[in-house]
């Protein structure tokens, strides 16, 4: 008996450790620095609501899109946010995400149903933790977070106890969801599932349905009450037509912005070579067989919710974290079904078996949380997966075109500048008013000109003949681009020599054209470009003259030089391949570990006929990549020439 007791003990005190370390590594997962596009014009909306005391219009910073169709549900994130910067600056916001995100986890975790006490439960969730991850951005949708994990919390509490106080903190939660994100029609969704399920286990009476002792006049009285807080908005009851835009963006084919803004991609584009998107999809099938197959009986909301959360996260990337960190309970829940359906007893010699396995398990559980959460501090763990973020506080460095935002501020006003989806919103945050933008992330997606616009746009980057009748049409005064996009290459390879463009700035990320009369002659532009970027250049290998490589197991992968990358790239996409090769070379001199640029020695280096020194920089970069085609391909047309010139 004294021995059954010590073991109790140990087991009692392990999942308590095991989640304690889990919660760690998601705290490590979400600070992160700032470096998403959109943050930005949260951040200024936000700055105009307290100075205006009225909601933005969207004619102040787009200067060919009027209000019609707007309807800005994020007023009271953007209210917030900017509260918090003023107070605390960029590093108030991770934290303020962190407090945000980290409750939602300590919500599910606090689900009913002792659902955290199974070693299986726990290595689920550590499943979740880091497929939640996939989208950890400062954004309002960190509250549909939070208040779809307490709306499933509160709704279970009143599901398994029956005790009506568990909804009254459901209208607050309303009122608070409908003035901070778009997606605040879910907790009507979730409701309705509720009263389906009741529905369903009291007059269908099936086998395979578990009834409970809800009662309607109450669920719906609760229902009515949260549909009286969505009202309460700015916009009123006109609020809804969101909903249906919402679903025009993400399932019309024909909409360009499903197709092309990563977020709202569906989820096969996830990289099932990075944790995130690995766990995902193991997440994906434990919790559909979870919710269906392992339970004799099934309740009909978690049957429900599962596959609505399992449909939005399958149609968008966005839908990721909603998924996991919402059907978690649902899953974990059922799964405990698998030992409670089961005819152990304490004196079975099987139990003693299992606890020791459990507690082997956990204990793995442990090690491996915090060895993930040492790695993400140290940043390998985002560096050795290329996942574009960084462990921090700040803004993570060469991200925003900020030179460029700021050069643009001493151009006239009404200057009218063109520049690409993902720059809008930083852009608009830096300039004043009178500097309009062409196009940002809160331009209503639903409308069909800002789609047409759009789509047009994309195809003027490609074409040269439909780029100089988009400049006329939007009558552009100058072009600011993120030359490290690999879609702008084309469109930054095309104005350098183009007579009637000037580069009037230039530096790690940005570049800024301004349109000029045709140089006489025909004479193109490149003469005097390529005397500014030699002058970034020079800047740039300055900085990393007396600098020498970090070195060490546990910072090797924290120095990134994104400033000689981008310079080297920049030169590279001009077909400027002599003056590439000095920044790549310092730059995997900084950073050998970045293969690409070693794979861009070697091409320069044939482009410019030395076919021996680019195979050696191939052999290099196979070491890292040893079947990669492209780098083979190129490896076989250089042994070919020099065979043609031997």
């Amino acid at each position: 008996m004294e021995e059954n007791s010590v073991l109790n003990e140990k087991y009692e005190v392990l999942p308590v450790l095991a989640v304690v370390c889990i919660l760690i590594l998601w705290s490590a997962l979400l600070i992160t620095k700032i470096s998403d596009a959109d943050f930005w014009w949260h951040l200024k909306f936000g700055q105009r609501i307290l100075e205006t005391r009225a909601m933005v219009s969207l004619t102040d910073h787009c200067y060919f899109f009027n209000n019609e169709g707007y309807v800005n549900t994020n007023w009271l994130f953007q209210v917030l946010s900017y509260g918090i910067y003023t107070i605390m600056g960029v590093n108030g916001i991770i934290l303020f995400k962190l407090l945000t995100l980290f409750l939602a986890a300590i919500v599910v975790v606090l689900s009913p149903g002792k659902i955290m006490r199974k070693w299986y439960a726990i290595a689920f969730f550590f499943m979740v933790v880091l497929s939640a991850s996939v989208r950890t951005h400062p954004r309002p949708e960190m509250f549909s977070v939070l208040f779809s994990v307490l709306y499933i919390f509160l709704l279970e509490k009143y599901r398994l106890s029956g005790k009506t106080a568990w909804l009254y903190p459901l209208p607050l939660i309303q009122l608070l969801w409908v003035n901070l994100h778009g997606f605040y029609f879910m907790g009507l969704l979730i409701i309705i599932c509720y009263i389906l399920d009741l529905f369903a286990g009291k007059y269908f009476k099936l086998k395979f349905i578990e009834p409970w002792g809800g009662n309607f006049k109450i669920l719906g009285i609760a229902f009515i009450a949260v549909v009286a807080a969505t009202m309460i908005n700015p916009y009123g009851i006109t609020i809804f037509q969101t909903v249906l835009g919402y679903v025009n963006v993400v399932y019309r084919q024909d909409n360009v912005f499903a197709r092309m803004i990563s977020e709202l991609k569906p989820t096969l584009g996830i990289d099932t070579a990075h944790v995130p998107g690995l766990m995902y999809y193991k997440f994906l099938v434990i919790a559909v067989i979870a919710t269906f197959f392992i339970r004799k009986k099934v309740v009909v909301s978690h049957v429900l919710l599962t596959l609505f959360f399992l449909g939005l996260s399958l149609s968008t990337i966005r839908g990721v974290t909603l998924f996991a960190l919402v059907t978690f309970p649902f899953a974990a829940y059922n799964l405990t079904g698998i030992y409670r359906q089961g005819k152990y007893s304490d004196a079975n010699a099987l139990l003693k078996v299992f606890k020791i396995v459990s507690a082997t398990a956990m204990i793995l559980i442990i090690l491996l949380s915090l060895l993930l959460t040492y790695n993400i501090v140290t940043n390998r763990y985002y560096t050795y997966l290329r996942i574009a973020k960084e462990f921090g506080f700040g803004v993570k460095p060469w991200t925003y075109i900020e030179g460029a935002g700021k050069f643009i501020n001493t151009l006239p006003p009404g200057t009218r500048a063109l520049n690409e989806y993902s720059t809008g919103g930083y852009l608009v945050w830096q300039n004043i008013q009178e500097r309009k933008v062409f196009i940002a992330g809160f331009l209503p997606q639903v409308q069909e000109k800002v789609k047409t616009v759009y789509a047009q746009m994309l195809r003027a980057w490609k074409d040269g003949g439909m780029f100089d009748e988009f400049v006329e049409e939007y009558k552009i005064d100058v072009l600011v681009l993120d030359h490290t996009q690999r879609f702008t290459s084309g469109t930054v390879n095309r104005l350098w020599r183009h007579p009637a463009w000037k580069t009037v700035f230039i530096d790690e990320t940005g570049i800024v054209f301004q349109k000029i009369k045709p140089l006489s002659g025909g004479k193109d532009s490149a003469w005097h470009n390529e005397k500014i970027l030699d002058s970034l250049a020079e800047k740039v290998l300055e900085r990393y003259k007396n600098v020498t490589p970090v070195k060490g197991r546990i910072t090797e992968f924290i120095s990134i030089p994104k400033d000689l990358a981008n310079t080297g790239q920049l030169y590279y996409i001009l077909g400027l391949y002599e003056k590439a090769i000095p920044l790549y070379e310092k730059t995997v001199y900084h950073a050998p570990y970045l293969h690409e640029f070693l794979f861009g020695i070697g091409y320069c280096k044939a482009m410019l006929g030395d076919y021996t020194g680019a195979i050696e920089y191939y052999q290099k970069t196979l070491r890292y990549t040893p079947d990669d085609p492209v780098v083979l391909g190129e490896l076989d047309n250089c042994n070919a020439m020099l065979g043609y010139k031997n």
